[in-house]
C-alpha cells in the first residue's frame, strides 16, 4: 500500500497563515512516483513534483522529491518545484505550511 503526501501551502509568501485570506488548495502527491493527484477537482497544472527549493528567487532544487518522500516534514518552509503536463518546470512562490501523510487507500475513500 502506497502513501500520499499532502502539501499545504500557506497563504502568505513565507508559508504563514493570515486568517483573512483563504488557504490555497493542497497538493496530494504519490510518495513513490511524485505524481500529483486530484487535479480534476481544481484543474491544476502540476503533473509531478521534482523537489523543493529553499529560496524562490534562486532557481535551484535544494532537496529532491525522493529525499522529502523519506522525511516529508522537511518540506515545511520550502518552495515546491513541479513539472507540468508539457514538461515545463515551475515553482511556487509560497512556501509549504503543513505536511500530512496518509495511506493511499485512506486518501481515496
Amino acid at each position: 500500500m502506497g502513501k500520499i503526501i499532502t502539501l499545504q501551502p500557506g497563504n502568505t509568501p513565507d508559508g504563514g497563515y493570515d486568517v483573512n485570506l483563504p488557504l490555497p488548495y493542497p497538493y496530494h502527491v504519490d510518495a513513490e512516483t511524485g505524481e500529483v493527484g486530484r487535479q480534476e477537482f481544481w484543474r491544476g497544472d502540476p503533473k509531478s513534483i521534482i523537489g523543493f527549493q529553499e529560496d524562490p528567487d534562486i532557481q535551484f532544487v535544494d532537496k529532491m522529491w525522493s529525499e522529502v518522500a523519506e522525511d516529508p516534514q522537511t518540506a515545511v518552509g520550502m518552495f515546491p518545484v513541479f513539472v507540468d503536463w508539457k514538461g515545463k518546470m515551475f515553482s511556487l512562490t509560497t512556501a509549504i505550511r503543513k505536511v500530512t501523510v496518509t495511506d493511499s487507500e485512506e486518501a481515496t475513500a
